[in-house]
């Protein structure tokens, strides 16, 4: 009887909290999801907007600077006949790096960004001063013809651009130290601009900055995401601490996502949103071309936020259900405790109404039960007044738990023996 009692109970109680726990779970996770993808599309469209002005500012502020009159000023004219090739040289390269360090320390503070190269090169292409390292673009090496972009600005026109590592002449497979030891093995978003001096353009100035672990980690907390940037199926850079991540996300990079980044460089959309794990979280995320330059471009970034972080609330959602199982739990134990208190007396009654059923009409209960003490006495006054047999009446003996009476022997049997 108790366990008819008991399992039904439980039963209802354990499905309707586990149907109202996963549904709660599922909602949750739904609508977490959702409102993650939402968010990450949004913030997609934000650093590219961002990514596009940033880079049109910072095309302006070059144009601007080479058009100021200590830029135009490193070519201005020699009227010394005296003055040698090797002191005219010397003399142009003075004033090109005087100005390069200008203008980077002018960039710092304006823009609170530091490039990482500026340089200067003469009306053929051949750079003069290199800010921070200035020999190390020994002069005689021509920009215009490794550099198209380079080429496009002496003729008068402006341009954004990365620099890419493959591509670049200066990575550490390419890199001849006759030539160049500029910028090995990095990748920089690079604007360059024409100097004009009467209308006649003398050379160009070209500022560079590293898409570097730095600056992602602005944009990272610029967007409250994690970014990386992606050339070709190498992942560069990217705003994660943990090294461990950032090795993992990288083999994602030229494993399981390299089918997706060349779909966002073919295309030059976004992809759909991706999902991804490393060994510390799961994550949400698009992969899409970098913005503001050249549709041949490789250069692509992704952008993820951790789907583990977004859930963190359902911990609290665990927590109460952890405490609504306990809860469950003391209520079975407290439940057959007390089933066990009332069914055990009820049981007794029953096994003790059948012995007298068979016929031993001089037993009396006796039952130690506060809850059916007084039932027991009830049952020995009706036994009695059936068998002519009158009961000694005594009326605390009603709640005592004693029964009432005391059980009488029938021919020395066990008083709580049943002759079936």
């Amino acid at each position: 009887m108790r366990v008819k009692i008991i399992i039904p109970n439980l039963l209802i109680l354990m499905i309707l909290c586990g149907g109202i726990y996963f549904y709660l779970l599922h909602s949750f996770r739904t609508d977490t999801d959702q409102k993650a993808e939402s968010n990450l599309k949004m913030m997609a469209g934000l650093f590219e907007k961002t990514k596009r002005l940033s880079g049109y500012d910072m095309l302006n502020a070059v144009v601007q600077r080479a058009q100021v009159d200590t830029v135009i000023g490193i070519f201005a004219p020699v009227v010394d006949p005296n003055i040698t090739d090797a002191q005219i040289r010397s003399t142009l390269f003075k004033k090109a790096f005087v100005e390069v360090e200008a203008f980077s320390e002018y960039f710092k503070v304006e823009y609170d960004l530091k490039p990482e190269m500026v340089l200067v090169t003469e009306h053929t292409g051949v750079a003069i001063a290199r800010s921070t390292t200035p020999n190390a673009c020994p002069a005689g090496f021509n920009l215009a013809k490794v550099l198209p972009n380079v080429e496009s600005a002496l003729k008068g026109q402006p341009s954004r651009f990365i620099w890419s590592v493959s591509k670049s002449p200066f990575s550490p497979k390419k890199w001849d130290p006759n030539l160049c030891g500029m910028m090995g093995g990095q990748l920089l978003d690079v604007v360059v601009a024409p100097i004009w001096r009467e209308n006649q353009i003398v050379g160009t100035l070209l500022v560079a900055f590293e898409l570097s672990k730095g600056l992602a980690k602005v944009e990272q907390y610029a967007l409250g995401m994690e970014i990386g940037y992606i050339e070709g199926s190498e992942l560069y850079s990217t705003s994660m601490d943990n090294n461990i991540e950032r090795k993992e996300v990288a083999d994602l990079v030229r494993g399981s996502l390299a089918n997706d980044i060349n779909e966002a460089l073919a295309t030059r959309k976004p992809t759909k949103t991706l999902r991804f794990k490393t060994s510390q979280s799961e994550y949400m995320g698009l992969i899409a071309p970098l913005p503001g330059v050249s549709s041949d471009s490789k250069i692509s970034y992704i952008l993820f936020t951790s789907v583990d972080k977004a859930h963190e609330p359902l911990n609290a959602l665990s927590t109460i259900f952890i405490f609504m199982g306990v809860a469950l739990i003391l209520l079975i134990v407290v439940g057959s405790v007390l089933t066990d208190h009332f069914m055990k007396p009820v049981e007794a009654i029953e096994e003790d109404l059948l012995r007298v059923i068979n016929g031993d009409y001089k037993y009396r209960f006796e039952v130690k039960s506060a809850e059916v003490g007084g039932l027991c006495y009830r049952i020995n006054q009706l036994i009695g007044a059936l068998t002519g047999e009158e009961e000694e009446a005594e009326e605390e003996s009603k709640g005592s738990g004693g029964g009432g009476e005391k059980p009488r022997s029938n021919g020395g049997e066990d008083s709580f023996g049943v002759d079936r």
